[in-house]
């Protein structure tokens, strides 16, 4: 590598290291701050609403994790849905192309001379093999994009009901 490139690859290292060290610092100094100000806040005002405050803060934590417990049996749920959705559609699939696929396979072993040994063990393998490519691929590849469309949209629109729930919670009742 040319001198003037390291130098270039050299200074961008320590740049992006700098960088990352800035907003680490920037993040550190701002939570140092707001616990700054609650404490001087809370020294502020009178005991029985710092009282009520931790008191509302109690109940948000705990509406929180109940919601994170309802979050979690209705991930559960889900799971189990797609699971049984894909068994059920791997069900289908499957009777609807043994029949051709066995007799596809009956005539494929008929081409294959000899009838036993680790030759004839090793052709009608691949046989076997061949004929699955043809009609699961095809099959699998549709089955996995509609499943990788569902799993996203189904977790964003769960994750975005409990942050909005958590958010407003906590905006109600602090301000």
């Amino acid at each position: 590598m040319s001198p003037p490139l390291q130098r270039l690859v050299d200074r961008s290292g320590h740049q992006l290291v700098r960088a990352a060290c800035d907003r680490g610092l920037q993040r550190l100094s701002e939570q140092l701050l707001a616990i700054i100000s609650e404490g001087r806040e809370a020294l502020q005002r009178p005991i029985e609403e710092s009282e009520t405050r931790i008191a509302v803060m109690k109940q948000t934590i705990a509406d929180a994790e109940r919601s994170m417990r309802d979050l979690g049996y209705l991930f559960m749920a889900e799971q189990q849905h797609i699971s049984d959705m894909f068994v059920d559609r791997h069900k289908t699939f499957l009777a609807h192309v043994m029949p051709q696929a066995h007799k596809e396979y009956d005539i494929s072993l008929q081409s294959i001379s000899g009838w036993l040994g680790p030759s004839y063990r090793r052709r009608t393998f691949h046989e076997a093999q061949e004929l699955a490519r043809r009609y699961v691929v095809p099959w699998l590849k549709p089955e996995q994009e509609k499943a990788e469309r569902r799993i996203p949209a189904r977790g964003v629109a769960v994750r975005r009901d409990g942050k909005r729930v958590s958010k407003g919670t906590c905006e109600r009742r602090y301000s």
